[in-house]
């Protein structure tokens, strides 16, 4: 399962903690393949798949498969702090912040606030953008 390598044991842990059964996970089949070569090839339409509001990107991957499939290019972009789980190359893990994590369902201007920081973050680059927002980001004090 290379969804959450090269962080799978923590994440699973993590997950496992939430509710989630690991043994469930592991047996998805999934194809996402690690450290390929970017697609070079004759032009291709672009999309760019930016869930939001502590969704993990690979949670769509039954929805971006499909799409690569039928020769879309998909971009898929992860929001470190706002979601649940972040996985970087180098085996980090990076948890969803405690603001986002605590934002109530009724917190409308929160979660305006949340969707304007996510627009900039895909237009301008995240870090910058989410330490704007949550001061708590810019330390690196979330992480697993």
């Amino acid at each position: 399962m290379d969804v959450f390598a090269p962080a799978e044991k923590t994440v699973l842990t993590m997950l496992s903690d939430m509710g989630v059964d690991p043994q469930h996970l592991k047996q998805l089949d999934t194809r996402i393949l690690r450290n390929e070569e970017p697609y070079n090839g004759s032009a291709r339409p672009v999309i760019l798949y930016s869930p939001a509001f502590g969704v993990v990107k690979d949670m769509y991957s039954y929805n971006i498969q499909p799409l690569v499939e039928s020769g879309f290019v998909v971009v898929a972009v992860g929001s470190t702090y706002e979601s649940i789980i972040t996985v970087f190359p180098d085996g980090i893990a990076v948890k969803q912040s405690e603001q986002v994590g605590s934002l109530e369902s009724t917190d409308f201007e929160g979660w305006y606030g949340l969707k304007e920081t996510r627009v900039k973050s895909n237009v301008f680059g995240g870090r910058g953008c989410a330490a704007d927002t949550f001061p708590r980001c810019a330390s690196g004090k979330d992480n697993l």
